[in-house]
């Protein structure tokens, strides 16, 4: 990638690569090449003008989630942004729409799916996903901050966020990833289906 804040710097260093190239008899695959974009799709985020947002065919799982039917479903649900509340201050005034819906009396007698509800959903949805909740690694300066990988498992598939900071709890989501589980692997035991998950985003 050549990223430069101007078109003129912009075309000078592409020269530069393209002749390089050309010296040592070097080619390029046209169909996989994309010249002076100003927005792209690059490790799973979408980079634009308006900043780094997560590449939503990444992040599918979270914006396609299924309407919430029982309190063990916004368990998973809310288990996925809580942890994230403290960057987005508005979070949580849809989180406390769903939260009510987490008791074991609710769920014996779940409550109509209302349309309070599912602004709530969809905000939440919307804001996880979001360049306000998103950050970048910074390896060039680091300083006391870490990766984190966290991962989670269901009897269906599992999911891992990606993070950056100093303490996993301080931690800003870099990105999103989650897969389903075949028949063989939903027989695993919860903590072998999470070092699956920790197998397969490392190797991602």
């Amino acid at each position: 990638m050549i990223w430069l804040e101007t078109i003129e710097e912009h075309e000078k260093h592409v020269r530069m690569v393209l002749d390089c190239l050309q010296k040592h008899g070097l080619h390029l695959n046209g169909k996989k090449s994309e010249f002076f974009c100003t927005e792209l799709d690059f490790l799973g985020h979408h980079i634009s003008g308006h900043g780094i947002e997560a590449n939503t065919s990444k992040v599918d799982k979270i914006l396609n989630w299924p309407v919430l039917k029982s309190a063990s479903d916004v368990w998973a649900f809310l288990g996925l942004v809580w942890y994230i509340v403290v960057y987005l201050p508005k979070l949580a005034e849809f989180t406390l729409v769903l939260s009510p819906l987490t008791t074991k009396d609710v769920d014996k007698h779940f409550p109509t799916w209302s349309a309070e509800h599912q602004v709530a959903f969809n905000a939440v949805k919307g804001q996880v996903v979001s360049r306000e909740c998103l950050t970048v690694i910074d390896h060039s300066n680091p300083g006391n901050n870490k990766i984190f990988v966290t991962t989670d498992a269901s009897n269906l598939r599992t999911g891992v966020v990606l993070s950056w900071g100093s303490t996993w709890e301080e931690a800003r989501p870099v990105a999103f990833y989650s897969m389903q589980l075949n028949d063989a692997q939903k027989r695993y035991l919860v903590h072998e289906k999470e070092l699956l998950e920790i197998i397969r985003v490392l190797k991602k």
